[in-house]
């Protein structure tokens, strides 16, 4: 499961209502937690400020993660990707990649004929809307969706357009009309009016294919002036299929995919994980802090929590402890064996009030403790146990 998921960023691709939460119900307290919903925190059910977060509507209805915790999201997902399912990140744009569209009124003499096809073949239809008067008409490249099948086994894929809302759902109804290639993750002029940016992907740069150059699918007459040859719609013909923008840009991406995770094996089998520990430490203190509400506590065991000595040491006055460390009502001091071949005994007193201490601090702390056997027997029975975390 990833820590996305965790979080419950990417729910199913059907809207769900989202119940607006009193104002009465909210903090007004400034928190650090990293994500929110429609301007509350996930956390603490605090109103944050929208200038420290960024909106994500598009992947999850009022998703908004923090300016800080970006980076970091965006390289647990890329990371859970990379690692659970093999797979980068691919961003496509729609107009003259995956399809082309043209108003039907710039439509030349030659290409009128394709008006009455619209609907009757499976790659070219008309789009009606009432948000715009004109009428457009969209045909889809050859070879898009065996494209679509291939790149989704070795990518996660987001569509990237300078169209609106409106007309990228129309084009994913033709593509992806189940959702099984994109999802919910798609980006339009409407999160992103002013240029495209990998900023709104949520995945590490690192991990996002780079720019890779497709040849520009022109099916339509771009304009009456300039264009010499005829374009395929007045040709009645069409990109080939075998040999095509799209098949070419396939194998390529065969390549990269390939190639990374070859490299990504070797330097795995040279044992170069630092990289991994380290995002392992951030997913742990983001699920701890996120879901229980704790920070993370080291302790000490000798001269901490017990002290503990071997018999030898122990000075005539205190041979009597040998005694009471045998007796069932003396609960904080037992004695005990060494480990291995040594037939030393060990005298083992618990500090006071450790038994309050950690029931107190597990209340607030994840402990990381340094364990002995003889200490956890001595407490087994009256200690808090640690809260199982819920994350998978």
């Amino acid at each position: 499961m990833s820590i996305l998921e965790t979080l419950s960023l990417e729910p199913n691709p059907k809207r769900q209502k989202i119940e607006p939460v009193p104002y009465d119900s909210l903090s007004s307290t400034t928190c650090l937690h990293s994500f929110a919903c429609h301007g509350v925190c996930t956390a603490c059910n605090s109103m944050v400020e929208k200038r420290h977060f960024r909106s994500f509507h598009y992947f999850s209805d009022g998703l908004q993660i923090r300016h800080e915790a970006l980076a970091l999201a965006k390289r647990l997902t890329t990371k859970f990707y990379c690692t659970g399912e093999k797979k980068l990140h691919l961003v496509l744009d729609l107009d003259h990649t995956l399809v082309h569209t043209t108003s039907v009124p710039s439509l030349t003499e030659a290409e009128k004929y394709l008006i009455q096809e619209a609907g009757s073949r499976h790659d070219l239809w008309m789009l009606k809307s009432d948000q715009d008067p004109v009428e457009r008409l969209i045909k889809l490249r050859p070879f898009v969706h065996d494209f679509l099948e291939e790149a989704h086994k070795m990518f996660k894929m987001y569509v990237y357009t300078k169209g609106n809302r409106y007309y990228a759902e129309s084009v994913l109804e033709m593509i992806d009309p189940r959702r099984i290639y994109f999802g919910r993750r798609v980006i339009t002029r409407e999160e992103s009016p002013y240029l495209k940016t990998l900023d709104l992907v949520l995945a590490d740069e690192r991990g996002v294919s780079n720019l890779v150059e497709i040849s520009s699918y022109e099916y339509f007459r771009m304009s009456n002036i300039g264009q010499c040859s005829k374009p395929y719609s007045e040709e009645r013909l069409d990109e080939s299929e075998c040999n095509g923008g799209l098949v070419n840009v396939l194998r390529l991406l065969k390549e990269v995919h390939c190639g990374f995770f070859r490299v990504k094996e070797d330097l795995e089998s040279k044992d170069l994980s630092h990289e991994a520990v380290a995002v392992t430490k951030h997913l742990t203190t983001i699920v701890s802090c996120f879901n229980e509400t704790k920070l993370h506590l080291v302790l000490d065991l000798d001269h901490t929590l017990p002290d503990s000595t071997p018999f030898p040491r122990l000075t005539e006055a205190e041979k009597y402890l040998i005694k009471e460390a045998a007796s069932i009502s003396k609960d904080d001091l037992r004695k005990r064996n060494a480990d291995g071949d040594d037939p030393m005994e060990f005298l083992t007193k618990l500090r006071p009030f450790v038994s309050d201490f950690l029931e107190d601090t597990n209340k607030i702390a994840k402990k990381e403790k340094k364990t002995q056997q003889d200490v956890l027997s001595l407490e087994e029975d009256r200690v808090v146990p640690t809260i199982k975390s819920r994350v998978d």
